[in-house]
């Protein structure tokens, strides 16, 4: 269950209990977990208290608020048109070992191969799993690509791109933990820096 107390836009989790959550899907756990946010949405009771209300009056006053004035239109530019094409050039020549490339697809394989999903990652989804790695190792001041940053993007990457099986959906599992179980499995390459 989750305590907290109510944001403008959404539930601001303040504590996550220890006790069952079974009230919350998947994607309302994830949001908690990595957000620690969620859209609690309309006529739901969660903890035995009813939210169905509070977002109708909160999205009113939003609808009205923007009636004169988008608030997008105070936004600023913190980059360039001409710096955003320079990054993707400078991401573009990051290097990738083919010991990285031989990873993706074996990962990317696995997924396929894998009686929890009926859909596997495509060869498309590797090819954005590989330019999402190279962009991680961008923000991380390298000029080559290791294999962790190809595993912290992998769940960002895969997890839209892969339907869970009917046996995925009866076990109960979640596509994140199965996507955990595939990066467990699939030997990290090691690289050598000459």
């Amino acid at each position: 269950c989750a305590i907290g107390k109510y944001g403008r836009e959404n539930f601001i989790v303040e504590e996550i209990c220890s006790c069952d959550n079974s009230q919350l899907n998947e994607l309302e756990r994830y949001y908690i977990q990595y957000y620690n946010t969620y859209n609690v949405g309309y006529n739901q009771t969660i903890g035995g208290q009813d939210y169905s209300t509070r977002p109708v009056l909160d999205e009113v006053n939003i609808i009205k608020g923007r009636q004169d004035k988008n608030p997008l239109d105070d936004v600023k530019a913190v980059a360039t048109k001409e710096d955003i094409i320079t990054m993707r050039k400078m991401v573009k020549g990051i290097y990738t070992d083919d010991k990285i490339y031989e990873y993706i697809a074996s990962i990317s394989n696995e997924t396929r191969n894998n009686e929890m999903f009926k859909l596997g990652l495509s060869p498309r989804g590797s090819l954005a799993l590989a330019s999402a790695a190279r962009a991680v190792a961008f923000l991380h001041g390298r000029d080559y690509v290791i294999p962790d940053d190809v595993s912290f993007i992998f769940y960002d990457i895969a997890s839209h791109r892969v339907v869970l099986s009917p046996k995925a959906k009866i076990s109960g599992k979640t596509v994140h933990e199965i996507l955990e179980d595939i990066l467990a499995k699939v030997p990290t390459p090691q690289l050598i820096k000459e």
